[in-house]
């Protein structure tokens, strides 16, 4: 089973909002849920990723569920909110140091996950590229672990 589950889609209709064009809808109810909330909150668009999640770092709670957005800031810049969405199965044995270098550089968490980490994580490293900002990324994390990520 999972305790979790969400999706986050890409809508181009918002254009440069502060989430960047990606929403998001997550429940700890039954997927069912989730899909009526997301035609609810007209969560639309043309690309996205979807998860269901079985915890490892973090309580069942919605602030857990994925996906995770980006949001904080870099060193000299202002509050981003939503420039990547991800989401991650597997375990990040670094992710207690990596948050907190991330907290340090301005980074705000609202969950206690390592997936909220790795999206941070490839925020601090996008410079418009985002294929480079996860290799970036990934070369930084130590563990077994898959992830999906849009923007």
């Amino acid at each position: 089973g999972y305790d979790s589950c969400g999706v986050a889609i890409h809508d181009a209709s918002l254009g440069t909002t502060p989430t960047g064009g990606l929403r998001r809808a997550r429940s700890t109810a039954r997927v069912a849920e989730l899909l009526e909330q997301v035609r609810t909150e007209h969560v639309e668009g043309a690309t996205g990723i979807a998860h269901t999640r079985w915890a490892t770092h973090g309580a069942p709670a919605v602030h857990n569920a994925h996906p995770h957005f980006s949001h904080g800031s870099g060193p000299d810049e202002p509050l981003r909110l939503g420039r990547v969405a991800l989401v991650h199965n597997g375990i990040i044995e670094n992710h207690e140091a990596l948050r907190a270098s991330l907290q340090a550089r301005g980074y705000v968490f609202t969950s206690q996950t390592d997936t909220e980490v790795i999206a941070h994580l490839v925020d601090s490293h996008y410079n418009g590229d985002l294929f480079q900002a996860v290799r970036a990324a990934v070369a930084e994390l130590h563990g077994a672990y898959a992830i999906a990520v849009i923007h």
